[in-house]
């Protein structure tokens, strides 16, 4: 927030703690169900019942798959309203880049994280949030102090948690 205070002004700190606040709301779109696939995942991963298993992960995915397209329409309509409301029109592409990224999160990797978090392995988990989130500041430091515009930079913070996705389905795979 420093970084962006100095480089860009309280006006576009505020948009994009706006535009983040607005997308957090899509949080209530699971109504717990975050807590639901873990907490049956339990009884199968001690078990070894990979048919269960595989029956609960794909519950999750059509229920993440929903959330997914229902945050696209949320994304949509905020992207229409949002620079019309605030008259900042740089709102847009902040917009669009930070709901991008909240829509990947709920459509790709979600019931893989709560696989492993379930399997008492959510260090991988924290280990590799952490990683991505001292990755994300410094890439975005450096693009800042670079002249990049603030999408531009969204966009490299949301690049990084593809890539953070992207090392979790890779652990799954390797080793479920």
């Amino acid at each position: 927030p420093r970084e962006i205070l100095s480089h860009f002004g309280s006006e576009m700190n505020g948009v994009v703690h706006s535009v983040s606040q607005f997308l957090s709301y899509t949080v209530l779109l699971e109504m717990g169900i975050g807590a639901v696939i873990p907490a049956s995942l339990y009884a199968p991963l001690a078990s070894g019942d990979h048919l269960r298993i595989s029956a609960i992960l794909s519950s999750g995915y059509k229920v993440y798959r929903r959330i997914g397209l229902i945050c696209i329409a949320y994304v949509i309509t905020l992207a229409a309203l949002f620079p019309t409301l605030s008259g900042i029109s740089a709102a847009l592409s902040l917009v669009i880049v930070l709901g991008i990224s909240r829509i990947v999160s709920y459509m790709v990797g979600q019931p893989e994280q709560f696989l492993v978090i379930s399997d008492q392995k959510g260090y991988v988990i924290y280990i590799l949030a952490t990683a991505s989130q001292i990755v994300n500041t410094i890439i975005q430091v450096i693009l800042i102090r670079s002249g990049n515009p603030l999408y531009v930079i969204k966009l490299a913070g949301t690049l990084v948690g593809f890539v953070q996705i992207g090392l979790i389905l890779l652990y799954v795979k390797r080793h479920y």
